[in-house]
C-alpha cells in the first residue's frame, strides 16, 4: 500500500484477526484480554502493543 511504501518502519505489517472472544467479552461486559486472554484476537493486540513500544522507544 502506499502508506507502507511512504512509512516502511512506521507501519505494523501485522494484523488482528477476526476473533468471536471479543464479541463473547463484549456480552459479559468484560475486556477481551480478561475473558479470553489466550485468545488470536488478545495475541494480536499484544504484538501491535509491542510494536508501537518498540517505535516509541526507537523515536526517543
Amino acid at each position: 500500500t502506499q502508506l507502507k511504501k511512504d512509512y516502511p518502519n512506521q507501519v505494523w505489517t501485522s494484523a488482528v484477526p477476526i476473533d468471536t472472544k471479543f464479541r463473547d467479552a463484549s456480552l459479559k461486559h468484560l475486556p477481551a484480554s480478561h475473558f479470553a486472554s489466550g485468545s488470536r484476537g488478545v495475541f494480536a493486540y499484544k504484538q501491535l502493543l509491542i510494536y508501537l513500544e518498540r517505535l516509541a522507544f526507537d523515536e526517543q
